[in-house]
């Protein structure tokens, strides 16, 4: 059985809010877990997406309040990633086709 996109989307933001719980009640051990596999679905599903940074970021903050400061580290580096492209996209300037242009008055 094939996974909507939908669906897919709403899978990872099951794992991420689950995460999220783990993490609040300290169960740092299953919210890592929650938070990788999360990555993992979103990755298939849109790889680079802003939701992958922003998951890598919840598990750098996992990582690192179980003491794994250079994986923490790397988890952030690769959502910075992420955003400086998003931004570097956003930046570049858009070239307008004729059809985007607004009619003139004749």
């Amino acid at each position: 059985m094939q996974i909507t996109q939908k669906d897919a989307a709403a899978e990872v933001k099951s794992r991420s809010e689950i995460g999220n719980l783990h993490a609040q009640n300290r169960e740092f051990a299953t919210a890592r877990d929650d938070f990788t596999t999360a990555i993992t679905l979103e990755h298939k599903r849109a790889a680079g997406s802003l939701t992958e940074a922003e998951l890598l970021g919840r598990l750098a903050g996992v990582l690192q309040s179980q003491g794994f400061v250079v994986e923490a580290k790397q988890r952030w580096r690769e959502a910075a990633a992420l955003y400086a492209a998003a931004l570097a996209q956003a930046e570049r300037p858009r070239t307008v086709s004729r059809s985007d242009e607004p009619a003139r008055p004749a």
